[in-house]
């Protein structure tokens, strides 16, 4: 959404209004009215503190209302990770599934995001790295990682040992499709 675009759906209400009167408080009561993630306040409050911050520039006015704005973490929580009971059951429960296993060993011990483990070529890999230049978004092969950037990944031995029990029929471009 641009810039005018969050201002016309936010802040529009406040067009006309002197800005040597705007009080924190309002704004804020204002901003409140709309049931929105932080972010996304986040981001309406940005535009507003823009404008504001040009008046004092300009010396319109001596402070700006928003600067005690107090920004709000707009993030998704941490990923809660498996403890190692957890992924040991998990795994354990896999070993009559010895692809999903595999796949599900790999993302344990390597790190590795899910498109870039659905990316995963067999040239890719050379012991003890595996080099990640491509990830498998909805179906399509993208080039580059989340990043932009290539990553070389160490494996550990016990990835090895499963990928290496791969059957032949099985090693023909992507690791686990």
């Amino acid at each position: 959404m641009s810039y005018q675009a969050i201002y016309a759906k936010y802040w529009h209400g406040f067009d006309g209004f002197p800005i040597d009167e705007l009080l924190l408080t309002e704004l804020r009561d204002h901003m409140a009215a709309f049931k929105v993630s932080a972010k996304t306040r986040n981001n309406a409050v940005s535009v507003l503190r823009q404008i504001v911050d040009l008046a004092v520039r300009d010396r319109v006015i001596s402070e700006s209302p928003v600067a005690h704005w107090e920004v709000k973490k707009g993030q998704a929580p941490e990923p809660d990770p498996y403890t190692e009971v957890e992924r040991d059951k998990l795994l354990e429960a896999l070993q009559p599934w010895p692809i999903a296993w595999r796949y599900f060993l790999t993302a344990f011990h390597s790190g590795m995001r899910t498109g870039e483990m659905l990316g995963l070529e067999w040239r890719s890999l050379s012991k003890p790295y595996a080099m990640i230049e491509q990830s498998r978004v909805r179906r399509r092969i993208k080039p580059g990682t989340k990043t932009g950037k290539n990553r070389k990944i160490i494996l550990p031995p016990i990835v090895w040992d499963a990928l290496d029990s791969n059957p032949t029929r099985f090693m023909r471009t992507f690791v686990f499709l």
